[in-house]
């Protein structure tokens, strides 16, 4: 009998976000740098370039051009999760990509890539779009004992039976891994992973990262739009736009027309939140 993790995540309660590993942390250092609430790992990746394999879009840039125009996970401007093609819907502004869907529409997908029994990392969907994030360790140890790891068949059936109609397969093996439950489930031979998918419970700390108190005193920000001519307005976790080498510090994006509240200036940049920048010339 396989050994599942799971939990259902509903976009009402949660907010939903793309980290791309490129420091190469582990999991439970990113959980201590961004105070998510939850964290799954996510797509293929070359070990030894360490770079994703299939595709990436992060804030409306493509980081990786997608090998095929198949499902993945997509997150809209509200930090909703999805599923959805690359450049169609919310896929337009974020879009990880995973194994060619296991099933749509309650139906096995004929793309799909089926496997034996292995660690694996899947989310499902059920009809009305709620999240479902499922894990089965190859291994708690090194050794790979009975019962734990799970095959395909079993994996799509644990989440069928959690309501499920749709179902996405991302990275496995020992790079399986995640935070869920407020417990960790990590591997015996841990690999380090390039881009995962956190979760924030929404109107936490966490989730607003609104300090008050921060602009002038007043215990309360300025309310601004954000006045971007085309492209989603770049969320910062500092107040620079590094030059590469540098690794990226970009850890969302707003859409024009989307409200925040800025909380203090510097330099040209506006703090909305806790380690959250974006440009001040592009706020009205």
């Amino acid at each position: 009998m396989a050994k599942f993790y799971t939990e259902v995540l509903p976009n009402s309660e949660w907010r939903f976000e793309l980290y791309i590993n490129s420091e190469k942390l582990t999991a439970k250092q990113i959980v201590r740098r961004t105070h998510c609430d939850r964290l799954i790992n996510l797509g293929y990746f070359n070990m030894r370039t360490f770079q994703p394999t299939g595709g990436l879009i992060v804030g409306g840039k493509v980081k990786q051009y997608p090998a095929y125009k198949d499902w993945g996970v997509t997150i809209d401007a509200d930090g909703n999760l999805g599923r959805g093609a690359p450049k169609e819907g919310s896929g337009k502004l974020n879009w990880c990509p995973a194994m060619p869907p296991e099933l749509k529409a309650g139906k096995k997908a004929a793309a799909a890539q089926w496997f034996e029994r292995n660690g694996t990392t899947m989310i499902g969907f059920r009809a009305d779009g709620t999240p479902v994030w499922l894990i089965s360790l190859k291994a708690a140890g090194k050794t790979v004992r009975s019962g734990e790891g799970a095959t395909s068949d079993e994996a799509i059936a644990k989440l069928v039976q959690m309501g499920c109609v749709d179902v996405l397969r991302y990275d496995g093996s020992w790079s399986t891994q995640a935070y869920m439950n407020g417990q960790w489930h990590l591997p015996g031979q841990y690999r380090v992973v390039h881009n995962l998918l956190l979760a924030y419970r929404r109107g936490s700390a966490a989730d607003t990262k609104e300090e008050p108190g921060a602009l002038a005193g007043t215990g309360k920000g300025k309310v601004m739009v954000v006045n971007t001519r085309r492209d989603p307005l770049l969320v910062r976790s500092s107040p620079e736009a590094p030059v590469k080498p540098r690794a990226s510090n970009v850890v969302g994006s707003l859409p024009k027309g989307t409200t925040v509240t800025v909380l203090e200036t510097k330099n040209g940049w506006a703090r909305i939140g806790k380690n959250r920048w974006v440009s001040a010339a592009l706020l009205k």
